[in-house]
């Protein structure tokens, strides 16, 4: 580890802050902490709108990360093949046609997850 990422975590440290990472799976732990209390009230109809919520989050996820994966092997390969040529329309259009890919499922995930907020 550089001394940067060193200084960067001892910030975090000092402040009593955690990593950015860990809020965010704090704060996804904290959903479905208030979920599981809430269950009990919930309609038939909100049950099933949660689990599915939860089953569609997972899904999405794991098709964002084979996705990454995916976009980072072909960008790599281009760029060993020398074909990353921005002036090259088709190649340009290809590339960031993935990149915008993965950004609206991105934000789609967060428009389910803004349910399970509710």
């Amino acid at each position: 580890m550089d001394e940067r990422q060193t200084e960067g975590m001892s910030k975090f440290a000092e402040n009593g802050d955690r990593h950015p990472i860990f809020q965010h799976v704090s704060a996804a732990a904290d959903s479905l902490r208030e979920t599981r209390k809430a269950w009990p009230g919930l309609s038939l109809y909100e049950r099933f709108e949660e689990v599915v919520v939860v089953v569609l989050t997972g899904l999405i996820g794991l098709v964002i990360v084979a996705a990454v994966i995916n976009l980072c092997f072909r960008v790599v390969l281009l760029v060993i093949f020398g074909l990353l040529d921005p002036a090259e329309h088709s190649v340009f259009q290809a590339v960031f046609g993935m990149i915008f890919t993965v950004l609206i499922a991105l934000e789609f995930n967060h428009s389910i997850l803004s349910v399970l907020h509710r």
